[in-house]
């Protein structure tokens, strides 16, 4: 079996991974932290840190959810005729 490089430490997007927790059926599992909420501990696998899969909590999916809302709010209003304004952003 390959052994796994340390990754504690490392950064990932948001993610910072803190330790490495228990092999789960021949994957690796981090132990990472989110920026978004330090205090909290989510379990990653390496492959998805490794492969940019993971970069988030899940925090970012509701950023570009937000965002996306937006933008289709910027196009129905082009597509009705309404003068371009500028909308709020999602926070």
């Amino acid at each position: 079996m390959r052994r796994s490089n340390d990754l504690t430490g490392q950064i990932f997007g948001l993610l910072t991974v803190l330790y490495r927790g228990v092999d789960n059926g021949g994957c690796v599992i981090w132990i990472c932290s989110c920026r978004c909420h330090p205090e909290s501990k989510i379990s990653v696998l390496g492959s998805e840190l490794n492969s940019g899969q993971a970069g988030s909590c899940g925090c970012l999916d509701i950023v570009a959810k937000k965002n996306s809302q937006h933008r289709l709010k910027l196009q129905s209003a082009w597509q009705i005729g309404d003068p371009p304004r500028q909308l709020p952003l999602a926070a």
